[in-house]
């Protein structure tokens, strides 16, 4: 899976990006990475940080998702979801994926307002402002609503919280049944568009919720005053400056139109036909429509879901269309302003449009790009790359989660070398005839063999230097814990690889959580862990050991084995014995703070590599830092700034933004982040 779309369709997420350019606009899991050792003897490791360095783009697109306030471009967010415009003109913005509200001024600065992490919002999937400045927020996942003060305060205002249920009644009294669009009008009225119920509900001061529209549970497209309606699913409503309400009815297809008596007609689009057709009123087409909106002159703005447009509704019901992205699935939602102003808040590219009229522009963040091209530097595309490896020409393998393997020159030419961007599978094959399934880490052995941990294909693939793909170990599709020889082996969603110098390659068996090794005949056993065993934190030696959901490796020049065990949020040791410790990190808290081995903190850690002189690399991705373990347990953080998730190249530390998998050249560092690749380059 990939954000909720498939592989075509965030193939086709381009294609909105390009027209949105052409009109005028401006600005996943965990690979894990390790190389073979060049040579043997202990590690020495140095425990001074370095002090200086660059980062920089190799290929791809590294913008995206991020968590940063600035001006416009400058800022990020991860996946944005809803929006509505406040009294003074300023666009406030649910961001979901960082559990904030974000506040956009008409310049384009972007500020954090409330963070609603500790408040139990689950799915906030609407918001709107009364007179007075209370923020209302709909709680899908909860189906109750909550109010945020101006002040800040906090609390559900209507709704069972956590309870779905159709009630009237007043606040907790009250029921609801996925609630996703929300609307205040001038009076402070709130109205819900209640989906699961198939009502449009309106809860007035004092938080005394009715059912304005629709009768609950019973599903159609009737017209008709108050409980006589029928909707199907609606998810999206709105208030226009005299009272009537606007509600994108999804699965009937068409946009309905309530007066203040209650009475309810179908304004556009026609009941249970979808399509793509501009025209007037019962001839025009929507494809499940999601959100709407309304602008000060009456213009209705919808986000048409499946057709992946927004679209314009005339107050005499003439329908055009703004923005066509062409991409049946592509999540963004809608808000309005002014006269002729609308705003498209795009949850899969991570930023926000303004549509002035006929122009878009990007009003903040900087939209990233999920795509497979073959191409060179920043025109390349990948499609949520995971494990890098380097070769020993100094190219790079990128697996690319699209299903494919990627090389990547010392020029930045990007070329597929295996696997296919349309079709995923577990077949084998030569280049573009191999099939991979959601492929995660990756390692390199001394004759430039390629390891894949092919997560949900649930094997551990191999890919000789010419591009030819065998499967070594696990049978295709099948999860299991076994053990044995080729495919009488059964994996669990593995996730990390490394290679020792004698071929043997180590596999982190996150499903399992243990630590499996395969001999270069194929044979697999359980080094460390027990798939028969409640996951856990214990150090201790091979079956007596507990992993939780360990995701990359990395051997160092002494055959070491280290291993993130992202679920604690720590970095274990483990032995060629299978003795087991916790090297770094402390598994009772997560968070971010340098220091020696237990003492030091990380946030889901997934990828590890290991550099010639000791030092272990991590890729701290909930973090967004990349930190550095010396031999001697000593944690120091090399690049990125913790909770500021971004892309900042130039001097170091800069910015990362969910780093993923890693390899080591020397002093450069390689990083797979966003849709792109990324390089430390330290000082000597």
């Amino acid at each position: 899976m990939h954000n909720g779309l498939n592989r075509r369709g965030r193939w086709l997420l381009s294609a909105l990006l390009a027209a949105i350019t052409a009109c005028g606009g401006g600005g996943g899991g965990g690979g894990t990475t390790s190389t073979a050792p060049s040579d043997t003897g202990a590690a020495t490791g140095s425990n001074s940080p370095p002090s200086t360095g660059t980062l920089a783009l190799v290929a791809g697109n590294a913008d995206g998702a991020g968590n940063v306030d600035g001006t416009g471009t400058a800022a990020r967010f991860n996946g944005p979801n809803a929006g509505a415009v406040d009294r003074s003109g300023n666009l406030i913005v649910l961001d979901s994926t960082n559990g904030l509200i974000r506040k956009i001024a008409p310049n384009g600065q972007v500020n954090t307002v409330f963070s609603y992490a500790s408040t139990g919002l689950s799915f906030p999937s609407g918001l709107c402002f009364d007179p007075d400045g209370n923020l209302y927020v709909s709680e899908e996942g909860w189906h109750s609503i909550l109010r945020i003060t101006p002040a800040g305060a906090s609390g559900v205002y209507a709704g069972n919280h956590g309870t779905p249920g159709t009630a009237d009644g007043v606040g907790a009294a009250a029921g609801f049944n996925f609630p996703r669009g929300i609307a205040c009008d001038n009076a402070g009225n709130v109205y819900v568009a209640d989906s699961s119920s198939h009502t449009v509900r309106k809860i007035a001061p004092g938080a005394v919720v009715s059912t304005l529209a629709g009768s609950p549970m019973l599903m159609g497209s009737a017209d008709g005053t108050g409980t006589q309606a029928r909707f199907m699913s609606p998810s999206g409503v709105a208030v226009d400056a005299n009272g009537t309400l606007w509600v994108a009815d999804s699965f009937n297809h068409s946009i309905r139109k309530i007066t203040t008596a209650g009475v309810v007609s179908t304004f556009a689009g026609l009941a249970g036909t979808s399509g793509y057709v501009n025209g007037n009123g019962s001839a025009a087409r929507f494809s499940v429509p999601m959100s709407i909106a309304v602008d000060t002159a009456g213009a209705v703005y919808v986000q048409d879901q499946m057709n992946a447009a927004l679209r314009k509704v005339t107050p005499a019901g003439d329908v055009s269309t703004l923005i066509s992205g062409g991409t049946s699935g592509l999540r963004f939602s809608v808000a309005a302003g002014a006269a002729n102003v609308a705003y498209a808040i795009s949850t899969d590219y991570h930023a926000i449009y303004k549509v002035d009229g006929s122009t878009v522009s990007v009003l903040a963040g900087k939209p990233g790009r999920a795509a497979h091209l073959d191409a060179t530097g920043s025109q390349a595309l990948f499609d949520g790359p995971q494990g890098v490896v380097v070769a020993a020409d100094g190219s790079l393998r990128v697996v690319d989660g699209g299903g494919t393997v990627r090389a990547v020159s010392g020029e930045g030419v990007v070329t597929t070398v295996a696997g296919s961007s349309i079709y995923s599978g577990y077949a084998d094959g030569v280049g573009i005839d191999a099939r991979f399934s959601n492929p995660r880490g990756a390692a390199i052995d001394a004759g430039g063999n390629v390891y894949v941990a092919d997560s949900t294909g649930h094997t551990i693939r191999k890919m000789s230097p010419g591009g030819t793909v065998t499967t070594l170990a696990g049978l295709a599709g099948i999860e299991g814990s076994a053990d044995g020889t080729g495919t009488a082996a059964r994996f669990s969603y593995p996730q990390g690889v490394a290679v020792d110098a004698s071929g043997n390659v180590y596999v982190a068996d996150s499903g399992n959580h243990a630590i499996r090794k395969i001999t270069p005949a194929g044979a697999v056993t359980t080094l460390a862990g027990n798939p028969a065993a409640l996951p856990g934190s214990t150090d201790g030696t091979g079956s007596a050991a507990r992993f939780s959901a360990p995701s990359s490796l990395a051997l160092d020049r002494a055959g070491v084995l280290y291993v993130t065990d992202n679920s604690y949020s720590t970095v274990r040791k483990v032995t060629p014995s299978g003795d087991v410790v916790t090297f770094a990190g402390a598994a009772t808290s997560a968070g971010s703070v340098d220091g020696v081995g237990t003492a030091a903190r990380f946030s889901g850690p997934k990828g590890l590599a290991a550099d010639a002189e000791g030092n272990i690399y991590v890729a701290d991705t909930g973090n967004h830092t990349l930190r550095r373990i010396s031999a001697t347990g000593t944690v120091t953080t090399v690049a990125g700034v913790a909770s500021k998730a971004s892309f900042e190249p130039g001097p170091l530390p800069g910015k990362l933004s969910s780093p993923r998998g890693l390899a080591v050249k020397g002093k450069q560092i390689y990083i797979t982040m966003q849709n792109g690749v990324v390089r430390v380059d330290l000082a000597p």
